[in-house]
């Protein structure tokens, strides 16, 4: 049985934000909050990496403290990695609270039949690394790549090999447009926040 865990990275400074993005309300649930219920339908265990555990506490999840504090989300992984014992590792970032369980399922999916050490989406061209699947076996080649100053996630997919799933593909196996664009949507800025609380809104009255 393939073991996989979701971890959410919530280790950002959130200073575009101006406030902590893990903790914005999104209806009755915060963003942390409302990316864990979606990663439950499809992952074994869910835990939170962040830079202290004391914040994250009333979501009743593991905290994976960051071994690297203010490293960015590469170390947020390898937190995470540490943390818990999985087959494999489905990440996603604290800024992208409208993801769906549907896009969660079909990256399990797929990680259940790849080759690769990486599951690795590509949407309207955009590579998405901070939501995208990681097998156990990346941890190494992550962890020389902070040993040598290397902190971009971007760069790991120079050292391991991966495999790539496009808005395309999930269309095509039955997903909504609009339920992938939704699932990746970032908010960075107070105006990306308000769009999305409307997309939420929106999506509760249809």
């Amino acid at each position: 049985m393939l073991h996989v865990t979701g971890v959410i990275l919530a280790g950002g400074q959130s200073s575009r934000m101006g406030e902590n993005k893990a903790l914005l309300p999104i209806g009755n649930k915060t963003a942390v909050e409302r990316i864990a219920q979606a990663l439950s339908e499809w992952t074994d265990s869910q835990i939170i990496s962040a830079v202290e555990e004391e914040t994250y506490l009333f979501t009743g999840l593991p905290v994976a403290v960051d071994l690297h504090p203010g490293e960015g989300p590469l170390a947020g992984l390898e937190a995470g990695m540490e943390k818990k014992q999985a087959d494999w590792y489905l990440v996603a970032a604290c800024d992208m609270p409208l993801i769906r369980p549907e896009v969660i399922e079909y990256l399990v999916e797929k990680i259940k039949t790849t080759k690769y050490q990486a599951v690795l989406p590509i949407i309207n061209g955009r590579r998405q690394p901070l939501l995208a699947a990681y097998r156990a076996d990346c941890l190494p080649v992550l962890k020389r790549s902070l040993s040598d100053g290397e902190r971009s996630v971007r760069a790991l997919f120079n050292k391991i090999d991966f495999d790539i799933i496009t808005e395309s593909d999930m269309i095509e196996a039955g997903i909504k447009k609009e339920t992938v664009e939704a699932s990746f949507f970032n908010m960075n800025h107070r105006e990306e926040y308000k769009k999305l609380l409307s997309w939420f809104e929106r999506e509760k009255e249809s």
